[in-house]
């Protein structure tokens, strides 16, 4: 995975990925991680998602944002016994 392409415009790496969760998604019938996506520097902060077809990877990266346009450093997942 690449995750240079999504932080092109917030300075050079090296970047690394904190606190990876993984969810099954029903809709998609594929393994969702989120994550937190920083630099060195520990100022980006940003929240990740990269899917698959199994639990242990390999993933592919889809995109990274701020979410409500914030910085992030810790996430909390929660899925219905339903897989929603």
């Amino acid at each position: 995975t690449n995750l240079t392409d999504m932080v092109r415009d917030k300075g050079s790496g090296p970047y690394h990925v904190e606190r990876p969760k993984v969810l099954y998604s029903n809709s998609t019938g594929k393994y969702v991680m989120w994550m937190i996506i920083d630099n060195e520097a520990r100022n980006l902060a940003m929240a990740g998602i990269a899917v698959s077809n199994y639990a242990t990877g390999p993933f592919d990266f889809v995109r990274s944002f701020y979410p409500d346009g914030n910085r992030t450093r810790d996430q909390t997942l929660f899925q219905e016994a339903d897989g929603t």
